[in-house]
């Protein structure tokens, strides 16, 4: 018997492979789909989602000469009761990705005080900030709650001047506002400015891969002329929160 007669010999004893109606069968001798094994499957090299040049289809479904093609999943591989596959048109849920916050901790750990006459916005130094890699595409939520105390002239003197001011924040992302939450008010009554204020944010982006840097800032602002100004303590409680989450999303 020669070689080649030997090898499909063997290599048809070892996987039991039978044929028949146009259908494939391994290790059974009544396939009821066009490949049908009867035993557990061993595929040794699947490609990652997102990378390049792991596969030869092209994305018309033809091949291509070398191995240069990317492997973009839209679909998720599914089994019914008889383990027959097939796919839905979702991916799987990931896993959120917790930047910053969550941990119950203070959020800004400095009090920032400030002063604005004028109609010059003033600004704080940056409140609290924090640098973050993805490594998928993601939809980020940013969210804050900052503390404004202490809100008074910017000489120190009680705030019943009655004339507009603003008492705000912002947070910044790679150097762009993306979010600015603020109260504006017009003071009537002695002491109408006192005790504490609470500013808070909170936006979804989706972001590429990358590396981000994500500010939180303060800032006061007087009408135009407004000698008296104001001024007021950022951060000076313990419930200032700064929170970051990624979903990665396909």
């Amino acid at each position: 018997m020669n070689k080649k007669l030997l090898t499909a010999f063997a290599v048809s004893s070892c996987i039991s492979l039978y044929a028949q109606s146009n259908s494939v069968g391994v290790s059974t001798p009544t396939p009821t789909e066009t490949l049908d094994i009867n035993g557990t499957e061993r595929i040794r090299e699947l490609p990652v989602d997102g990378t390049s040049n792991v596969i030869y289809t092209k994305p018309d479904g033809t091949r291509s000469i070398n191995k240069d093609q990317s492997f973009k999943a839209l679909k998720t591989l599914v089994a019914d009761a008889n383990g027959v596959l097939g796919s839905v048109n979702w991916m799987p849920a990931q896993p959120s990705q917790v930047i910053s916050g969550a941990d119950g901790l203070d959020a800004v750990t400095t009090t920032r005080t400030i002063s604005a006459v004028n109609g010059v916005l003033a600004t704080t130094p940056v409140l609290a900030t924090k640098t973050f890699t993805l490594l998928k595409k993601s939809m980020v939520t940013f969210s804050y709650n900052i503390s404004v105390s202490d809100i008074v002239k910017a000489n120190g003197d009680d705030l019943f001047d009655g004339i507009s001011k603003k008492v705000g924040a912002k947070l910044i992302l790679n150097s762009k506002d993306i979010i600015d939450s603020g109260i504006p008010f017009t003071n009537s009554g002695q002491k109408y400015a006192f005790g504490l204020f609470y500013l808070n944010g909170n936006r979804s982006i989706i972001l590429n891969e990358g590396t981000y840097t994500v500010n939180l800032v303060g800032y006061l602002f007087s009408h135009t002329e407004d000698s008296n100004g104001i001024r007021a303590t950022f951060g000076a409680t313990s419930t200032d929160q700064f929170d970051i989450i990624a979903i990665p999303v396909q």
